[in-house]
Parts: structure tokens; sequence; C-alpha cells
């Protein structure tokens, strides 16, 4: 289903009967402040780039799997109830107002914060991929697991953890960091403007 650049659409319901949603794309609807999703909703795709007027979000405690939830340039996004136990594919909160994740974050993909006012991740996240670029973090967890790539370019980082592998690449471009641990691994490195 798609609802794209609805601009005056201002709240939707999906009926409880509904348990999974494939795809759900609301993409530019500008009025957007309320989605309120089935109660016994299992699986969940969620397109909701500039959504600027939606402030939260509730998953429902039934959902055990979300595919994808894009929230890029939904600007107000102050808040995002998961429930406790999900596992989420692709996770973007790119450009939105979001400051805490929760401790139980898992993401199958990757989990984009670029341009957020984020300042610390969950101890134990797990992600594919990673992007925290233009973000106000200062240091990672000793317990990330990022599998294939992190992006942590212009923001304050000063320090790498000790145990950190990384398949691919790790970007520190534009970063304050001054060294590296000895046993870091990882195949590409930026350091440019460090």
């Amino acid at each position: 289903l798609s609802l794209l650049y609805c601009t005056s659409l201002s709240s939707i319901t999906i009926p409880d009967t509904v348990k999974t949603i494939r795809a759900f794309n609301l993409r530019g609807c500008k009025s957007l402040k309320e989605i309120r999703l089935p109660k016994y909703l299992e699986t969940v795709r969620l397109y909701l780039k500039e959504c600027t007027s939606l402030s939260s979000l509730i998953i429902p405690e039934s959902v055990k799997q979300i595919t994808s939830l894009v929230f890029e340039g939904c600007t107000s996004l102050k808040e995002i109830v998961f429930p406790d136990t999900f596992k989420v594919g692709r996770l973007d909160l790119s450009n939105t107002s979001i400051t805490s994740l929760p401790d139980n974050l898992k993401v199958g993909g990757g989990l984009y914060l670029s341009h957020t006012p984020i300042k610390v991740l969950p101890n134990n996240l797990c992600a594919d991929c990673l992007d925290l670029s233009h973000t106000l973090i200062t240091s990672l967890p000793d317990n990330l697991k990022v599998k294939y790539s992190i992006d942590l370019s212009y923001t304050l980082i000063t320090s790498i953890p000790n145990n950190l592998k990384i398949k691919n690449r790790l970007n520190l471009s534009h970063t304050p960091i001054t060294s590296l641990p000895d046993n870091l691994k990882t195949e590409r490195i930026n350091l440019s403007h460090t």
C-alpha cells in the first residue's frame, strides 16, 4: 500500500485483523501525526520517509519481525517503542530527533543514524552496517558487534574498542581520533582529515 505525499493525511489506523504488512509506504505525508498499528501484527515493513509531523510510533508486542523501518527525514520523530523481543532487518533513523535506542536492539541489516542527536549506543548493539556520521557520538560500546562497515565520519569519536572486528570498512574521516587499537581488524580504514 502506498500513500505517497498525502500531505493532508493526519492519522491512520490499520485494523486489528491485519497480521502482516508487507510494504506500507507513507513517504512525504507531512501532516501525519499518528499511526495505529494492529494489535496482533506479526511482521511489518514501513517506509515513513519525510513524515515531518510524526513524533512517536508504538510497535505492538505481537511483532516478532520487522523487515524494514525507514524514518529518514522524520524530523519530529523522538521515540519508537519497540516490543521486548523482535528482530529488525533495516532501521533508518537518519535526520530524525531520536536520542536513544533500546538495549535489546538487534539489526540484521543496516542501522542508519546519520544526522541525529543520539549520543550513546546500547551496550549490546548488533548490526551488519552502522552509519553514525554527523552524530554526537563520542564513544562506542565495548560489546558492539558490526559485521561489515561503520561510518563514524564527522563524529566526536576519540577511541575505538579493542575487540572491534569489521569485515569491510571503517570510516573515521573528520574525527578527532588520535590512535587505533593494535588488534583492530578491518579491510579498509579511511583516516582522511583526522
